[in-house]
Order: structure tokens, then sequence, then C-alpha cells
């Protein structure tokens, strides 16, 4: 949908990100840029990359300016170094409180992943950065929204209700949250298959498995949150992000051991387990036979 250059701000001096459209989007991809200009433009959090300016570039073509990142987003750094429990636990309780904003303004996200999570520097104690709202649902419906039975999303992320084509709403983008989490603590996604079409086809029709049937030192209270972000019906999840960045720091300490490289049931240590005070009465009852 567009082009990103690096570029310097001339009243600060400061390295920029400018995005501009290509030259012969079409007038939905349009439509979509100019929603991800006013979101930023309207949002300061600074768990989301940060707006400077837009306006029109001397093509005619629409831009806008952002801050400059420098580091890697979070697939390449799982890649080069996978996150222990509590960091993955504590980088996406940062992203929900992220999309707690953005909730707040009526806004879906439409496709959280790995790849549109930013770590400045590399660096997870530099903290994480929400990056590309390019398919965002707006608050107001606008001239272009999605047509019925499109998809949109990332199939590893996205939420059941995104495949079958139906609408989203904050809820979608809490189970994409798991679906990051998922991945982050056990070293796989939600659901393995070969080919797209039997990974849909288990999206919409399959219960998520538990992280502990994949990593089987996954803490009780974890296991059930991850389970509930996950769950096939939208109204068993967290009503939105800023529910889910409660629940994450309520849950208690926890190991901080990465997932290991061989996912293997028998490879895994199951550790002693303990009681564990519960996540509190905000928590809804856990539906029948969610786990």
């Amino acid at each position: 949908m567009g082009e990103v250059y690096r570029a310097r701000d001339h009243q600060t001096g400061e390295q920029v990100a400018v995005k501009l459209l290509h030259r012969k989007a079409a007038r939905e991809e349009g439509a979509r840029f100019h929603r991800e200009v006013a979101m930023l433009a309207d949002l300061r959090h600074p768990g989301i990359v940060a707006y400077v300016d837009h306006g029109t570039w001397t093509d005619g073509r629409p831009y806008f300016a952002m801050e400059w990142l420098e580091g890697e987003d979070l697939g390449q750094l799982a890649r080069r170094q996978p996150l222990g429990m509590t960091d993955a636990v504590e980088v996406v309780r940062r992203v929900a409180q992220a999309m707690a904003a953005v909730h707040a303004r009526g806004v879906v996200h439409r496709d959280l992943k790995l790849t549109n999570i930013f770590v400045p520097g590399g660096n997870l104690k530099k903290g994480v950065k929400l990056i590309d709202f390019g398919v965002v649902k707006p608050a107001e419906p606008d001239d272009f929204q999605t047509q019925p039975g499109s998809i949109i999303g990332t199939p590893h992320f996205m939420a059941p209700e995104q495949a079958r084509g139906e609408p989203v709403d904050a809820r979608s983008d809490v189970y994409s949250l798991g679906a990051v989490l998922f991945r982050l603590v056990t070293g796989r996604h939600v659901f393995e298959t070969d080919h797209i079409i039997a990974f849909l086809g288990r999206l919409v029709l399959e219960d998520a498995p538990l992280a502990s049937s994949v990593r089987f030192d996954v803490p009780e209270l974890l296991d059930k949150a991850i389970s509930r972000t996950l769950a096939r019906n939208p109204d068993h999840r967290p009503e939105d992000a800023g529910v889910l960045a409660r629940w994450l720091a309520r849950l208690p300490a926890m190991s901080n051991e990465p997932p290991n490289s061989d996912q293997s049931a028998s490879a895994i240590r199951r550790v002693p387990t303990h009681t564990v005070p519960s996540l509190g009465p905000s928590l809804p009852e856990l539906p029948p036979g969610a786990l």
C-alpha cells in the first residue's frame, strides 16, 4: 500500500520515516492510507509509533511522517533469541496496554502479529511499539467499508470470525494477541498445518489447544488466560485489550525459560505445580468444556 523512506525533519533535525502511497494504489488502498494517518494523528501513546506530520508530496501523492525506529520486529527477535516465558507475557501485556488506547477510540487493528510489534534497538528493556495500522477498522463507517465475506488479517494470527469474513471488534484483536502469546510461549503457532486451506478449516472448526499441551511447564493461570483469549466464541474472550492487559498484570511470578528447541511433549519437563491465587472476580467463569 505504501513505500517507506528514511528522511530528516528540517524543523527538528530528527530522522523520520516517510510513508508514501503507491503510485498505482486503488481507491480502497487510498482510503486505508488516510485511515492510518487519521488514527495515528489522533493517538499519542508510548507503545505506538509516533505520528509526526502528513501532507501531499511534490508528485501529488499523500504521505505521512512518523518517528524513525532502529531495531527489529518481534518476529526477527524471537527467531534470533526466543523469549523467556516472563518476557513473553510482559511484551504482550505492553502491547495490550497500547491496544487499549486504540480500542477506547472504537478502532480495531485487524492485523496484530509478531512483525507488527517493533523492538527498538532489538532490546526488550527499551519497550515495544505497535506499527502498521494500514488495515484498521475505523470507529465510524466511511465510504470504503470491507465487503461482507472479505478476509483481512494474517492467517496464523487472525480470529475465527475474521477467517469466516464476519464482522470484527476489539475481541478479534484480543484473539490475535493470544495467538502472539501462544507463539512466544510455546514456539509454535496455535494451529500448525502445511496448507492454508487446512489451517483455515481448523481455525473455524476446532478449539485452540492449550499451551500446556505443547509446553508442560506453562503455569495454570497463564494457560487459562491464553485459552480464554483464543476462545472460538468472541463472547468468551476478554472484551478488549485493556481487560487482557489487567489479566496478564495479575499473573504470579513464573519461569523465564524460553520454549525448548524440541517442542515434543517428551522433551519438556513438567515442573512441580503449586496453588496459585485466583486472577480475581473480574474474570468470567470458564465456559463449559473450555479447558
